[in-house]
């Protein structure tokens, strides 16, 4: 995963772990740099994929998509998350403005509401992507630009992924009824580097017979962990607590760069 680096975005002159917004100047970061990123983000990755779940092209410019939206899309795709996942969720929206970008960057998006940080928070999602120009909702839903970024980046040290293309993994997930896989995408190592782009590799989804039947992988194991999740007393939990879990380790196409 190639996220936004957490020099990305200040908060009252503030980066992430209290160091001074000085300290990125136009020579780069000497703090928090997206070189800190890099061999650290191989993880389980999950999808969630709203416009096929609402049964449309493309979710609306402007679509606050909420905790609610999120965990029944899950529920309906019948996939768990667990604490450490990064969070892919696919809106529509680059595929709508591929060939007319208008005012993609920048403009009306939809996007995370900034009432799902502590719903991430809850799950401990270590990554979130999507995608959108900025990941969370435009217009934004208080007078701060990008507010979501203030409480995820700088408050949270969560890795942020943005302009996703998601459809060939999309397909490839709804053809294999699965909607886990292992993300490997560490940034380039540019020392001070607040963002940079590359392929994200996602694998798991198994690879497909010319008959279209799927074949499976090597089953990875996972350290023991005694919680049944962040917040066992939710209903409808869906995290399973187990140690093992067999997911298909069979390389699929890239289908994501991040930025």
């Amino acid at each position: 995963m190639t996220p936004l680096a957490l020099s990305h975005i200040f908060y009252r002159g503030r980066m992430w772990n209290g160091y001074s917004a000085a300290e990125h100047t136009s020579r780069g970061a000497a703090r928090n740099g997206i070189q800190h990123w890099s061999d650290r983000l191989v993880l389980r990755g999950v999808l969630v994929d709203l416009p096929a779940h609402h049964g449309v092209s493309s979710l609306d410019p402007g679509y606050a998509i909420t905790a609610d939206d999120l965990e029944e899309a899950l529920s309906a795709q019948g996939c768990d998350l667990r604490p450490g996942d990064a969070l892919l969720v696919r809106t529509g929206q680059t595929t709508e403005r591929r060939g007319s970008r208008g005012d993609y960057a920048g403009g009306p998006a939809p996007g995370l509401s900034l009432h799902t940080a502590p719903w991430l928070y809850e799950w401990e999602i270590a990554a979130v992507a999507t995608d959108t120009w900025g990941v969370e909702v435009r217009p934004n839903e208080t007078d701060a630009l990008q507010p979501l970024h203030l409480v995820a980046l700088v408050h949270m040290g969560l890795a942020f992924g943005e302009m996703l293309g998601l459809d060939a993994l999309a397909a490839d997930c709804a053809a294999d009824r699965r909607y886990e896989f292992m993300l490997a995408a560490s940034p380039l190592p540019i020392t001070g580097g607040c963002r940079n782009g590359r392929w994200p590799i996602p694998t798991g989804s198994g690879q497909r017979r010319s008959d279209g039947s799927s074949t499976s992988g090597p089953t990875v194991t996972r350290p023991s962990c005694s919680r049944t999740g962040p917040c066992p007393e939710r209903a409808g939990s869906r995290t399973s607590g187990s140690t093992t879990s067999s997911m298909p380790l069979a390389p699929i196409a890239p289908a994501t760069q991040w930025h």
